[in-house]
């Protein structure tokens, strides 16, 4: 027992070097001259700034159905108005929802408008409060990611080599 409690306690930065992690390079959704830019550069994610008004639903739709055709796109970034993280979305149920049942201007107004309580509630939305610091305990980023929907098995992997090993002396 004192091993699983031991080896569920070091910082998960030691995990999470070890797993295939690149940063995600996000870009400002700018006006619709800017779209060929974005897919020449291969953009992975979409920023948009709360509160920061003028979002049009009808552009924000065909930025998404174009950018989705990437496979380096993946994230829509909602930031705060002074511009820190307050969430992300899957790009690609965002673009399905834009398409079918939720109205891309009602999104764009939730945009311009800072309406979190909406924006929040949308399918596959993560906010900045459930990231994980690279201090954080294995135990506190496995409890996390059971949480969201997340495939752990490399940081439970680790956990029971790390009990193996204590236990094995």
């Amino acid at each position: 027992m004192a091993a699983i409690k031991q080896a569920s306690s070091p910082p998960v930065a030691d995990q999470v070097t070890r797993l295939p992690v690149d940063p995600v390079r996000a870009d400002p959704k700018e006006g619709l001259s800017q779209l060929a830019a974005l897919k020449r550069k291969n953009t992975q994610a979409l920023s948009f700034q709360l509160g920061a008004g003028g979002y049009y639903g009808p552009v924000i739709r065909q930025y998404l159905e174009e950018l989705v055709l990437l496979p380096s796109f993946r994230y829509v970034v909602l930031n705060r108005p002074d511009r820190t993280l307050y969430g992300v979305l899957d790009a690609r149920q965002l673009t399905s929802l834009l398409k079918g049942s939720l109205d891309p201007d009602r999104f764009a107004q939730w945009l311009n408008e800072s309406n979190t309580a909406e924006l929040s509630a949308l399918p596959s939305f993560t906010p900045a409060k459930d990231a994980l610091r690279k201090d954080s305990e294995t135990k506190v980023a496995l409890e996390r990611m059971s949480s969201l929907v997340v495939d752990r098995s490399k940081l439970t992997a680790s956990m029971l080599i790390d009990i193996a090993a204590k236990v094995g002396r």
